[in-house]
């Protein structure tokens, strides 16, 4: 959610030891980014194939997809360029790093909210199916903006942007409170689904139907906690407790450090490309489209479009 490189002395990452590790850690960046670019541009492109349309759901889903691609098309070039290049703290360097810790947190946020508002239209398309029914454009479009809004706003909040007007702790407390609020959202959506699945009684199409989506969605939820919590933990820890009290306390060293922060943030950015590859595994009618796309061939009929 925020740059790796903010946390840690950046004169660290030129030493000539690390050059072997700049150049795998930018070939990873570089088979994450490819990925993530190609897989969410053909997800976009199948969620807006006209048999996919009648979905109200698929235009949250290419909302995410978007998210997604804003970190493979500019969060990942960045930081391949900071590595590859070796920048130092120069005047432009600062430049680069503010575009990088900006839309690292934009992108980052407005995922989690997307995810968070994908729960939630779950929860009222199952729960309340008539009032789901009468949701208009209007409403999913406000379920668009808002990931965006609370993105763009912490990250004009954060010290990088406006220096000398928020601390660098102020600013970590204004991104943990939204990343927060986002996962608690989700958590609460889906526990209340399984809840109200088990007590609703529908019939044998609509309970199969609700069934996958809601397994398919859950598991792009899941690997979404699970690729990011590593990164927010570790930075929120050294955010709070100083760099110095840990190597005290657990004997870390700046390399250990270093070598952490490459490593989730990797892990991190690899989120933006597995979407795609749940789709593909879960969505029968997402396999024929991505391949008729990538492959065209005008003699294959597709099966009509849902999201599971």
């Amino acid at each position: 959610m925020n740059s790796s490189n903010s946390t840690f002395d950046q004169d660290q990452v030129s030493s000539p030891s690390r050059t072997g590790e700049l150049v795998a850690w930018c070939f990873g960046y570089v088979v994450i980014g490819a990925l993530t670019i190609l897989g969410n541009s053909v997800t976009i492109a199948v969620f807006m194939k006209r048999n996919f349309q009648r979905k109200k759901l698929h235009y949250l889903l290419i909302n995410l997809a978007i998210t997604d691609l804003t970190v493979g098309a500019i969060s990942v070039p960045i930081q391949i360029a900071i590595l590859a290049a070796d920048i130092q703290k120069t005047e432009l360097a600062l430049s680069v790093y503010q575009a990088h810790f900006f839309f690292d947190v934009l992108s980052g946020l407005a995922s989690m909210y997307s995810v968070a508002f994908i729960a939630v239209e779950r929860l009222v398309a199952i729960s309340w199916p008539l009032k789901h029914r009468m949701l208009n454009p209007w409403h999913y479009a406000t379920a668009i903006a808002i990931p965006w809004i609370i993105g763009t706003i912490a990250a004009v909040v954060s010290r990088r942007i406006l220096p000398g007007h928020v601390g660098s702790l102020e600013a970590l407390n204004v991104r943990t409170v939204f990343a927060v609020i986002a996962i608690v959202i989700t958590i609460i959506a889906y526990c209340l689904l399984l809840l109200i699945r088990q007590k609703q009684g529908c019939s044998k199409r609509d309970e199969r139907y609700n069934r996958s989506v809601a397994c398919t969605l859950l598991i792009v939820t899941v690997v979404f906690v699970c690729t990011w919590s590593p990164f927010i933990l570790l930075t929120s820890i050294v955010g709070y407790a100083s760099f110095r009290h840990l190597s005290q306390c657990c004997s870390l060293t700046n390399e250990t450090l270093i070598l952490a922060m490459d490593l989730t943030k990797l892990f991190q950015y690899s989120n933006s490309c597995l979407n795609p590859l749940i789709y593909a595994f879960r969505i029968k009618s997402y396999r024929a489209t991505a391949w008729n796309i990538l492959f065209p061939c005008p003699k294959t009929t597709l099966d009509s479009g849902s999201i599971a």
